[in-house]
C-alpha cells in the first residue's frame, strides 16, 4: 500500500491528524514551498480503481478545481495512484462544521440561520446555472466562519468528492441507483424509474437541511437505508409541533420548508434563485443578534488545537551504490 509519505510528494510538512467524519483520513498540513495552511484529505478505497472509473474521476475533480465562488471552498490539487489511492488538497477554513454546531450549540437564531442559507443556496444556484449537481447537501458540508470583515461567512467544502472516490455503497439499498445518500436523498430517486439527481432534487436535500438548521431536528425517521426510503417517499416531514414547540418560526416560514419537502418535484421552488428570493422575504423581518456565531468559533479553535500529531515511519535509507572493482591496466610491453 502506497504510504502517506508518498502520497504528499514531498509538498507538505503534516501538522496533525483532524477528527473528521466522512472517507478516509484528513490532515492539516503546510505547504513546504507557499507556507500555506492546508487540508488533505487520503481516501484509499476498497479496491483498485479500474481505468475507467478513474478518469471518471479525475474529470469531476477536475471540474470541481474550476469552480470559483465566495461561497465554495477552493480545491487546490488532486491526485489519483494506480491503487485507486486519492489525495484531496483542500483550502482550510477556520470555522465550525455545521453539523457540529447543530450538534453541540443547538440551532442558530432565526436570523443568522436564514443567513447561512441564503449563502449556501447562492453556490447551488451557482452550480446549478453551470450544469452542475450538488449531490451531497448536508449539514457536514457545509462550514461557518467569518469573512474579512467579520460577518458570518458559509462555504461549501468537498462537494461529495471524496464519498464518490470511495465508492463505499454499503449504505446504498440498491447499490449504483442513486449517488446521493439515502438519509438525504429525494423522492424521486427511490421510486420507479429513478433517476440521477437534479436540481430540485439538490433543493429537497437542501429543505432537509433547513429543516435541521431551523430546528435541529431531522424531519425524516429512520435509522437504516430502507426506513429512510419509506420516509422520504410516503411519510410526512415531522410535525412542527413537536420540533418547534415554542413557535420560534412563523408560519411563512413553515409553510416553505415544507414545500421544498414536497414529494413532488414540480411542488418545489423552480430553482435555488427562487428559493433564496421566497426566504428573503422572510429574512427581513429577522435581524441577526446573538453570540452564536462567535460561540461556535471559540469552539472550532478549541478542536483546532485538539490536532492528533501523526508519527510517519522512518523514510527507509537508500540503498547503497554498487561497488564497481577497479582494474588496473595491464603493464605495457
Amino acid at each position: 500500500m502506497t504510504s502517506l509519505r508518498e502520497l504528499l510528494e514531498g509538498k507538505y510538512e503534516i501538522l496533525g491528524q483532524l477528527e473528521e467524519d466522512g472517507p478516509g483520513e484528513v490532515y492539516k498540513v503546510r505547504h513546504l514551498f507557499l507556507d500555506e495552511i492546508r487540508l488533505v484529505r487520503v481516501v484509499r478505497p476498497g479496491a483498485a480503481l479500474d481505468r475507467e472509473v478513474g478518469a471518471s474521476h479525475l474529470d469531476e475533480a477536475r471540474a470541481a478545481m474550476r469552480l470559483r465562488h465566495p461561497h465554495i471552498a477552493q480545491l487546490h490539487d488532486f491526485s489519483l495512484d494506480d491503487e485507486g489511492n486519492a489525495v484531496i488538497v483542500l483550502e482550510a477554513i477556520e470555522g465550525l462544521r455545521l453539523d457540529v454546531a447543530l450538534r453541540d450549540l443547538g440551532p442558530p437564531p432565526v436570523g443568522l440561520a436564514l443567513e447561512i442559507a441564503q449563502q449556501a443556496l447562492r453556490a447551488l444556484g451557482y452550480l446549478h446555472r453551470g450544469g452542475r449537481v450538488h449531490r451531497d447537501v448536508a449539514p457536514e458540508r457545509l462550514m461557518l466562519t467569518r469573512d474579512v470583515d467579520g460577518r458570518p461567512l458559509v462555504r461549501w467544502t468537498d462537494l461529495g468528492i471524496s464519498r464518490l472516490l470511495a465508492g463505499d455503497e454499503e449504505d446504498m439499498p440498491m447499490a449504483g441507483l442513486f449517488t446521493a445518500h439515502p438519509r438525504r436523498a429525494a423522492p424521486e430517486q427511490f421510486g420507479a424509474g429513478s433517476r440521477e439527481p437534479d436540481a430540485r432534487s439538490d433543493l429537497y436535500s437542501f429543505g432537509l437541511l433547513l429543516y435541521e438548521l431551523l430546528t435541529g431536528r431531522f424531519p425524516v425517521s429512520g435509522d437504516d437505508p430502507f426506513s429512510w426510503m419509506a420516509g422520504h417517499l410516503s411519510a410526512r416531514p415531522l410535525d412542527f409541533a413537536a420540533s418547534d414547540p415554542r413557535d420560534r418560526l412563523p408560519a411563512d416560514l413553515r409553510e416553505l420548508v415544507l414545500e421544498m419537502l414536497a414529494k413532488d418535484p414540480a411542488e418545489r421552488a423552480a430553482s435555488a434563485e427562487d428559493l433564496a428570493w421566497k426566504l428573503s422575504l422572510i429574512q427581513d423581518r429577522f435581524p441577526e443578534r446573538g453570540d452564536y456565531l462567535d460561540r461556535a468559533l471559540r469552539e472550532a479553535r478549541k478542536r483546532t488545537a485538539a490536532v492528533r500529531p501523526v508519527v510517519l515511519p522512518p523514510q527507509p535509507a537508500p540503498a547503497p551504490s554498487p561497488v564497481v572493482p577497479v582494474v588496473p591496466p595491464a603493464p605495457a610491453l
